[in-house]
This record gives structure tokens, sequence and C-alpha cells, in this order.
């Protein structure tokens, strides 16, 4: 884990806007994340169990399940995006806080995808975060270079692959599945894990 930037671009929804995320229903990275937790719904098994998503945007990677297979949550930062987000899903729940508070959340499946780069300090908020977890999601880009523009400085961190892995050894997760994928110009992975 490589710090790339001090500051802590958590708050970059305020940037780049609702209407960047409202486009962002169909890319690639948000059908496949949302394949990961159909995934994640099949292992757990669980009549409606809660489905919780940090820095969840307009919630367009768990929005679609709150219809019918869980109780969706989300915390997000922006309030243009929670408040878009709820006129799309009005049967979920979603906070207007600032992620790196968050104590704990009570949830039986986790997804922090394409958030723990932007976090100040992502180790700690994880080990507080999916302490209840049954079902562990995530995806972030993997050795992103120092100094990289790809992001315009957004990122705190840059990642490689054993430090994927940790997210998941370290809250005491077995990882079940994780494959890389293209996200812009950057390298992603996403994994699922199961608590041990």
């Amino acid at each position: 884990m490589i710090r790339i930037s001090d500051k802590d671009r958590l708050l970059t929804h305020q940037r780049v806007g609702v209407k960047r995320y409202a486009r962002s229903y169909q890319r690639p990275r948000i059908l496949l994340s949302r394949k990961y937790v159909e995934i994640g719904l099949i292992l757990l098994n669980s009549d409606k169990p809660n489905l919780c998503e940090i820095g969840c945007g307009v919630l367009d990677i768990c929005g679609p399940f709150a219809l019918k297979e869980a109780n969706v949550i989300g915390y997000e930062f922006h309030q243009e995006s929670v408040d878009f987000g709820m006129s799309q899903y009005p049967c979920a729940r979603i906070y207007c806080k600032d992620i790196n508070t968050i104590l704990e959340i009570d949830c039986d499946i986790l997804v922090a995808c394409e958030v723990l780069e932007h976090i100040d300090d992502p180790v700690s908020l994880m080990k507080r975060v999916s302490r209840d977890a049954k079902i562990l999601i995530v995806s972030h880009p993997i050795d992103e270079p120092e100094g990289s523009d790809v992001t315009d400085g957004e990122h705190c961190w840059s990642f490689t692959e054993s430090d994927f892995d940790n997210w998941f050894d370290q809250n005491g997760f077995i990882i079940r599945s994780k494959e890389y994928f293209e996200n812009g110009r950057l390298h992603s992975l996403i994994g699922i894990g199961e608590r041990i």
C-alpha cells in the first residue's frame, strides 16, 4: 500500500457531480460489481439480507437489489448523490455521512467497490465496518503509479494484489473468487469473500 496523495479524496463526488454517476449505471465495472453482489446473495442464501455499500454514489451497484432481494443501505458523503439515489431507489436507505467516521455497520453483505483508494485510513475503516459482515465484496485499482494523472489526483492510495488479498485475510474472510478488469485506463481487481 503506497500513499500517492496527501489529500483525503473522499469528497471527489462533489467535483464530478451526479450527472457522471447517473450515466454510469451500465458501465462494465458497475455490471461486474452487480454480478458479484448476485454471487454474494447466492452464497448467503438468506431472505432479505442487509446489503450495505460504502461510498455508494447514486447507489448504482446495490440499488437494483432494493426492490426484492435485499434491504439496501448506502453510505455516501455527497448530498446530491444521496438525493438522486433515493429518487431512483426509494426502498433503499442512503445516509449522507463522511465515510471516514463510520464506526460500524450492521450488515450481511458489505460492498466496498472503488472507494478504499479514496479513504484516508482504509485499513482501520475496513476493520470497523466489516466486523459483522458475512460476505465482503471489494474492488479497487491495482498498482496505480505514484504521481498518476489518470484520476486527476483523486486517489490517496495505490494498492497491490497482496493489499487486495489482505482486505479479506486480515478481516476474517476467505476469498471465493477474484478477477482483474479494465477500469478506464486503470487495471482493477474485484473479489468476494466469505466469513471464515
